[in-house]
C-alpha cells in the first residue's frame, strides 16, 4: 500500500486520518478528531476516513491493528509516520499552494513516448514473427501493459488530488469546530455567499463592446483595396495595434471562463495547459512590454535633444547626401565602367533632383516639429516598447520613401527595356507574340519593319547597361532599407514572443512552472515505542519524497514539450 503523506498541514497527532483512496493508494489530507463524511463542499468531495493516527511515544495499546484501514504512529516533531500496522510505502509531498497558482503536473510526453515505444516494439515483433507470432506476443504482454496503464492512471489521479489538498486542508481547518457527530447523521454547516453578478455583467458588457470595436478595426485595416495592399501590411504601428486588439477579442471569453471555473482540479488543468502550450501568452508579454516601454520613454526624454540632433544629421547625410554622391560617382564612369553619357547624366540629374527636393522639404519639418515628434513617441511608449519600435520603423520608412520612389521608377524602366529587347529579338527570329493565344507564332516581317527593328534593337542594346547599372544601384539601396525594416520587425516579434514572464518566474518561483515530478529516497531514524515493536508493526526506515520538476530554461526559450517525470 502506498501512502502519500503531506509535509505540512498536519496539526494533530491523534485522530482520524482523512484523505482519498484509489485502489491500494492513499492520498492523505489531514488528521481530525472526529470525522463525518460529507459532500457539502467541492474541496471535500470524495474525502473519507482512511486510517487512524497516534504518537510514537504513546504507550497505550492504541487502536486495533486488525482493521482494514492502517494505524499509523507519528513522530511528535515532524508529524510523519514512523510505524504502521500494515506494510506501507510512505511518499512525502508538499501540498501546492493553489492561491499562488502552484500545481503539480505529470510530463505528458513521457506517456506519449512510452506509447510510441510500444508501437515501435510491436512493429518490430510483427516484422520478425509475422501476424501469428504477433498475436502470441500480444497475448503474453497484455497483462503487463494493463498493469502499466493502471499505474499511470493511478499516479495521474493522485497528482490531481494533491492539487486539491491545500484547499481541502484550509476548509478542514476553518470548519474544525463544526466537524462533530450529531447522532446517526450530520452535515457541515455551509455558508455560501451568492454573488450578485452585477459587477461581472457590467465588466463583461464593456469587454464585449471593446471586442466588437477591435474586430471592426482589424477587418478594416486587413481588407485590401483595388490598387493598394492592406494597411496592416504597410504600417508596423497598425499591425501592432491589430495584435493588441486581438487580445480584446479573446478577453470576454477568458473573463467568462475564469468566472465559470470553481473547482481546483479544473483550474489547475487550465493553468498548466496554458503554460505547456506552444501558443505565446500575449497577456504576460504585454505586461513586460509596457515595463520596457516605460524604461524606453525615460531614456527618450533624457536624450531628447541628442536624438533630435542625430536624427536631422542622419537624414541629411545618409538619406539625401550619400545617395546623391553615389549618383555622381556612377556618372563619372567608376572603375572603368563606361556608361552611356547622356542617359547617365539624365538619370543622375533627374533622380538627384527628386532626392534634393525631398530633403529640402523634410529637413525644415524635422527641425521644427522634431521635438514634438519625440515627445509623441515618448507618450506612445506607454503602450509598450513594441509600439516605440513600430512607430520608429514607420518613420524610417517614411523618411526613405524617396529612395523607394526612385527604385520603383528604375524598376519600371528596366522592365520596359527588357520587354523591348525581348520583342525586338523575336523580330530578328521572324516571330511575334500572339496576344489572343498567349504564345509565340511565326510571322513574316517587311523590310521596313526589319530595318526599324534593327535600329531600335541596337539603341536599346547600347542603353541597357546604363539602365541595368542604375536599376541595380537602387535595388541594392532598397535591399538595405528592407533589411533595416525587417530587423526592426523581427525585434518587435521577438519582444511579443519573448518569454520574459516565464524566465523571471523560473528564477523566482520554479514551482509555478511544472514540467513533471520526480521521487527522492530519504532515510529516517524511527523512534519506535516498545509496544509498537512488540505488536509486530512495520517500522518505517525509508520514505520517498515527491518533488516537482520545473520547466528548464531551454524549454522556455524553445517552446517544446517537456520530457521526463
Amino acid at each position: 500500500m502506498k501512502v502519500f503523506w503531506p509535509t505540512r498541514g498536519i496539526e494533530l497527532t491523534h485522530g482520524d486520518v482523512v484523505g482519498w483512496k484509489i485502489d491500494d493508494t492513499l492520498c492523505v489530507v489531514g488528521i481530525v478528531q472526529d470525522w463525518l463524511a460529507s459532500d457539502g463542499d467541492d474541496e471535500l468531495r470524495g474525502l473519507e476516513r482512511v486510517g487512524t493516527a497516534t504518537t510514537i511515544s504513546d504507550t497505550s495499546s492504541g487502536p486495533s491493528s486488525t482493521s482494514v484501514n492502517p494505524v499509523l504512529w507519528l513522530d511528535e516533531k515532524q508529524h510523519i509516520p514512523r510505524a504502521s500496522s500494515q506494510p506501507i510505502q510512505v511518499i512525502l509531498y508538499t501540498p501546492p499552494d493553489t492561491k499562488r497558482l502552484r500545481f503539480l503536473q505529470l510530463s505528458p510526453d513521457r506517456m506519449d513516448s512510452r506509447a510510441h515505444q510500444r508501437q515501435e516494439n510491436q512493429k518490430g515483433l510483427k516484422a520478425q514473427y509475422g501476424a501469428s507470432g504477433m498475436e502470441t506476443q500480444d497475448g503474453y504482454g497484455s497483462s503487463a501493459r494493463m498493469v502499466r496503464k493502471r499505474k499511470l492512471d493511478t499516479i495521474d489521479k493522485v497528482i490531481e488530488l494533491i492539487n486539491r489538498t491545500s484547499a481541502a486542508q484550509r476548509t478542514i481547518s476553518a470548519r474544525a469546530p463544526i466537524i462533530t457527530r450529531t447522532g446517526s447523521t450530520g452535515s457541515f454547516a455551509t455558508v455560501r455567499h451568492s454573488p450578485t453578478g452585477v459587477s461581472d455583467s457590467s465588466v463583461a458588457l464593456i469587454l464585449s463592446a471593446t471586442a466588437k470595436l477591435a474586430r471592426s478595426f482589424i477587418n478594416a485595416v486587413s481588407m485590401p483595396s483595388t490598387y493598394l495592399p492592406p494597411i496592416r501590411s504597410l504600417s508596423s504601428t497598425v499591425d501592432q495595434l491589430c495584435l493588441r486588439f486581438a487580445q480584446a477579442l479573446d478577453t470576454p471569453q477568458r473573463f467568462k471562463s475564469t468566472r465559470e471555473v470553481t473547482s481546483i482540479q479544473e483550474r489547475s488543468k487550465r493553468y498548466i495547459s496554458r503554460l505547456l502550450s506552444t501558443r505565446v501568452d500575449l497577456y504576460s508579454s504585454t505586461q513586460n512590454d509596457v515595463i520596457l516601454g516605460y524604461s524606453a520613454r525615460q531614456l527618450i526624454l533624457i536624450s531628447a535633444e541628442s536624438i533630435h540632433r542625430n536624427a536631422i544629421q542622419t537624414f541629411s547625410t545618409h538619406l539625401v547626401e550619400s545617395p546623391i554622391h553615389i549618383l555622381h560617382w556612377l556618372n563619372d564612369w567608376p572603375v572603368g565602367l563606361k556608361l552611356n553619357t547622356p542617359l547617365s547624366q539624365f538619370f543622375c540629374t533627374s533622380l538627384g533632383v527628386v532626392m534634393g527636393l525631398w530633403g529640402a522639404h523634410i529637413d525644415p519639418l524635422l527641425r521644427t516639429y522634431g521635438p514634438t515628434l519625440i515627445q509623441t513617441i515618448a507618450w506612445i511608449s506607454f503602450g509598450g516598447l513594441t509600439f516605440t519600435l513600430a512607430i520608429i520603423n514607420d518613420l524610417l520608412s517614411l523618411l526613405a520613401i524617396h529612395l523607394h520612389v526612385c527604385h520603383i521608377l528604375m524598376r519600371a524602366i528596366y522592365r520596359w527595356q527588357l520587354d523591348s529587347l525581348g520583342g525586338l529579338w523575336n523580330l530578328f527570329r521572324g516571330k511575334r507574340w500572339n496576344v489572343l493565344r498567349q504564345r509565340t507564332d511565326s510571322y513574316a516581317y517587311d523590310v521596313d519593319q526589319l530595318f526599324l527593328g534593327t535600329l531600335l534593337f541596337t539603341v536599346s542594346a547600347f542603353l541597357f547597361p546604363t539602365v541595368l547599372t542604375y536599376a541595380a544601384l537602387f535595388a541594392a539601396v532598397r535591399m538595405v532599407s528592407l533589411t533595416a525594416n525587417a530587423a526592426m520587425a523581427y525585434a518587435i516579434d521577438a519582444l511579443n514572443a519573448f518569454p520574459l514572464f516565464e524566465l523571471l518566474l523560473r528564477i523566482k518561483e520554479p514551482s509555478r512552472l511544472p514540467a513533471g515530478v520526480h521521487f527522492k529516497l530519504q532515510q529516517i531514524h524511527p523512534k519506535s515505542s516498545p509496544d509498537a515493536v512488540r505488536a509486530g508493526n512495520c517500522i518505517i526506515s525509508h520514505v520517498w519524497e515527491l518533488k516537482t520538476s520545473p520547466k528548464s530554461f531551454a524549454d522556455i526559450m524553445r517552446p517544446s514539450p517537456t520530457s521526463g517525470i
